[in-house]
């Protein structure tokens, strides 16, 4: 009862040094299409993988890379019918299917027979580079990603990725003015999209025919510098855009300082999965608070600090933690609970896809626009 089968129409098989991108353009290939490609020549691994992901984000196919290897294959005798299911199962999630889901109603009461749209936004900064012969350092362009997910009130899900490209180091999503003092080339996409996130939004209603009643926003990556920069600029095109939704626009800071502890009876140790610290929090401008979303026994749980720089007041603050805390069980990778909600982890594995694979401006078929073709 799978929603996604297929049937093996073309086989090709590699000779040693040949790319797996030479022998797709050979192929007369159709969408929809699923294309398993096995790469087992560790020497051109990088690059057959990124011919394979930009070749197939450019024609709009879903493609599942395994890395494979004789010796790694026998050691993992045992366990072989699961590296297979988990496989399937990641096919299926990339037509944009669930394996699993949450019931929003639950989670937050408030949001019962509402459409919800809850968008998680991500920039991915490349490395700076330095050749010999340059005069100062390179910095390649910035990829922003926007991933929405679609609670409907009859309970269906569904989902839809975008992504922009922005000049180097620029992180805020609008007309943002950069000062960068330190010299370096900073390489600029040969286009700028100052309302990328209104466009997104806009064209998510029209694709899925989907008016949201609320909005909830987890944005990645914006320090506590930023947050006024995310606030006048990225806040005003979701209001734009979803007019007469409520919104909620909430920071998500991953890399911090701050620990938990609790007092047990004959020790100290971790607090529990699910946690929420949501007084005497940092943050003085703006409701904030700490979520811890996994279990850790070797060390120190790293708890997530959400800043709500909007908000409607719609989703009571409890209702919105227990709804955050839900959706970190929601990633299609893993089936218990991640450290980011899924939309902000979908993101960031979107960025990070495009921005590795694409030493140029992306090009992303509007075929994949519904799926998860990137995880």
């Amino acid at each position: 009862n799978s929603p996604v089968y297929f049937k093996t129409k073309n086989r090709y098989v590699l000779n040693m040094g040949e790319l797996h991108v030479d022998k797709l353009k050979q192929q007369n290939l159709v969408e929809p299409l699923v294309l398993v490609c096995i790469i087992n020549d560790d020497k051109r691994r990088n690059e057959n993988y990124n011919g394979i992901k930009q070749f197939c984000t450019k024609n709009g196919y879903i493609s599942q890379c395994i890395s494979y290897s004789d010796k790694d294959w026998a050691k993992r005798e045992n366990n072989r019918r699961s590296i297979i299911a988990n496989i399937k199962k990641q096919i299926i999630n990339k037509f944009g299917y669930l394996c699993w889901w949450i019931d929003v109603g639950m989670s937050a009461p408030v949001l019962k027979n509402k459409d919800v749209l809850m968008i998680g936004i991500d920039v991915y900064h490349s490395k700076k580079t330095y050749k010999e012969g340059q005069s100062s350092w390179r910095q390649r362009r910035s990829i922003g990603a926007f991933v929405g997910v679609l609670a409907g009130k009859d309970g269906t899900w569904r989902t839809c990725s975008k992504v922009v490209a922005k000049v180097a180091r620029q992180e805020i999503m609008g007309k943002t003015k950069t000062s960068d003092k330190s010299g370096d080339v900073l390489e600029a996409p040969s286009i700028t999209q100052d309302d990328a996130l209104k466009e997104f939004v806009e064209r998510v209603q029209a694709v899925h025919n989907f008016k949201p009643d609320v909005v909830i926003v987890y944005r990645d990556g914006v320090g506590d510098s930023m947050l006024d920069q995310a606030r006048d600029s990225e806040v005003p095109q979701i209001q734009k855009a979803a007019k007469g939704a409520k919104v909620s626009y909430v920071v998500v800071q991953k890399r911090i300082h701050t620990r938990f502890l609790i007092q047990g009876a004959n020790q100290i140790g971790n607090p529990p999965s699910g946690t929420v610290i949501d007084q005497f929090c940092g943050s003085v401008y703006f409701k904030d608070f700490y979520l811890v979303p996994t279990t850790c026994t070797l060390s120190t749980v790293n708890p997530v600090h959400y800043v709500i720089i909007h908000d409607d007041g719609f989703i009571p603050l409890d209702q919105l933690q227990s709804l955050t805390y839900s959706m970190c069980y929601m990633y299609p990778n893993w089936t218990d609970s991640i450290k980011l909600p899924s939309p902000t982890q979908c993101a960031h594995k979107l960025a990070y896809l495009v921005g590795e694979t694409h030493p140029i401006d992306p090009q992303i078929d509007k075929a994949l626009f519904k799926t998860y073709w990137y995880l």
